[in-house]
């Protein structure tokens, strides 16, 4: 009788160890520590959107889609085959779970395909109540985080570490128009101006993003009165060291004001 107690409350405690990690026994990838790894084309269709929208991203994000958390890991697009990004371990601990990716390049000298490449990782987990964090391994020591957005709008502009959600390319502006996205970049801060084709610089100011991480970034420009009616946003950051200009982002538009 006392071993048949002790086989059954090692049942009870397994299973009490297993049932916050996953409710699938068939998961495919690490399913005790309760994710399931799912191709591009198998998410839902907007998660797969928002997947896309970090194609040119470094960056790891977690998304809630009906009952169910997803991750979503880019490293950005290559220059060429060889690099990859991979989920490679799940532990959910008393304030957070930690996702641990492995990134890896090619070897000097290796045989890759000679193209663009996505390298990307993507799947669901169990645990829906605690915050995400992200762990690199392998040639990166960090993952950098989408902070203070739930939902990436599509880039329409864009360099490295500073990514535009408005305005598009010739968009037409009138009195004033407003600049949002997302960046990463030295201490946050961002430096934008509004010229004429010919460079005349209109108005010129400043943003605070952040560094470490993406962050989101608003501000509103207002346009002072111009006959010339071709105009250039540019949005970009300068060098600590020689001050030059880094990271432009250049968003041609069209003016057209009361």
């Amino acid at each position: 009788m006392r071993q048949t107690s002790v086989i059954l409350l090692l049942l009870l405690l397994t299973g009490c160890a297993l049932w916050p990690f996953s409710d699938n026994a068939d998961d495919n990838l690490l399913p005790e520590q309760g994710f399931t790894r799912m191709e591009a084309e198998e998410l839902p269709e907007p998660v797969r959107e928002q997947l896309e929208n970090i194609r040119t991203m470094f960056v790891g994000m977690d998304v809630f889609y009906e009952d169910r958390r997803y991750i979503l890991v880019s490293y950005g697009e290559q220059p060429s085959g060889g690099y990859n990004a991979e989920i490679t371990d799940v532990t959910v601990g008393d304030s957070a779970v930690t996702i641990t990716v492995h990134f890896t390049e090619p070897e000097p000298g290796s045989q890759v395909t000679d193209q663009i490449t996505w390298p990307r990782d993507s799947g669901w987990i169990s645990e829906r109540m605690l915050p995400v964090q992200f762990a690199a391994t392998g040639i990166d020591t960090h993952v950098p985080h989408l902070i203070g957005i739930d939902n990436l709008p599509p880039i329409v502009a864009e360099s490295r570490w500073v990514k535009l959600f408005e305005p598009a390319p010739v968009t037409t502006i009138g009195n004033e128009f407003t600049v949002s996205g997302v960046a990463n970049v030295f201490e946050g801060s961002l430096l934008w101006r509004l010229l004429t084709v010919d460079g005349n610089v209109l108005v010129e100011g400043m943003d605070i993003a952040g560094m470490g991480d993406w962050y989101p970034f608003e501000f509103t420009v207002e346009v002072p009165e111009t006959e010339v009616t071709e105009l250039a946003l540019e949005v970009f950051t300068e060098s600590a060291k020689d001050g030059s200009v880094e990271n432009l982002v250049t968003v041609p538009l069209t003016s057209a004001q009361d």
